[in-house]
Order: C-alpha cells, then sequence, then structure tokens
C-alpha cells in the first residue's frame, strides 16, 4: 500500500511540472477512485494524498522550472521579481 501511494504521489507531483495541479487531479481522480474500488479500498484512501500531494507540489517554486524555460543557451534571461 505504501508503495503504491508513493508511486501515485510521484506521478502526480511530476505531472505537475507540464500542466497545473487542478488538471492533475482532476485527471488522476476517477482513474484513482477506480482503482482503489479494484483493489477493495475506500475510494479516499487513493485521491486524498495525491490531490494534497499536486496542491502542495504546485506552490514549491523548484529550480529546475527555469532549466525547462530558459536553457542556458537562450538569449532570454530570466529575472527574479
Amino acid at each position: 500500500m505504501f508503495f503504491l501511494l508513493l508511486v501515485l504521489v510521484s506521478i502526480g507531483v511530476f505531472a505537475t511540472e507540464l500542466i497545473s495541479n487542478t488538471a492533475v487531479t482532476a485527471k488522476l481522480a476517477p482513474f484513482l477512485m477506480g482503482v482503489a474500488l479494484q483493489l477493495g479500498l475506500e475510494t479516499d484512501s487513493l485521491v486524498v494524498p495525491v490531490a494534497i500531494a499536486t496542491s502542495m507540489a504546485f506552490i514549491c517554486a523548484n529550480k529546475f522550472s527555469n532549466v525547462l524555460r530558459f536553457p542556458l543557451s537562450s538569449p532570454i534571461k530570466p529575472t527574479l521579481v
């Protein structure tokens, strides 16, 4: 159960690097509900941890996001606001 949650949370956190946290949660929630029902678990046991993780991952600024937007050879220099 712990390994399954770790994998699902990791997928959710990495997906927020590409799209917003709301979109990730909206796309993963029905899938996670089906997986939980197939495993005989309550649906909240998989949906809530992933929803919380995607929300927290989206508000955390990481050092790699500017690398994706502004490669080292780019003439555009990112500025701190």
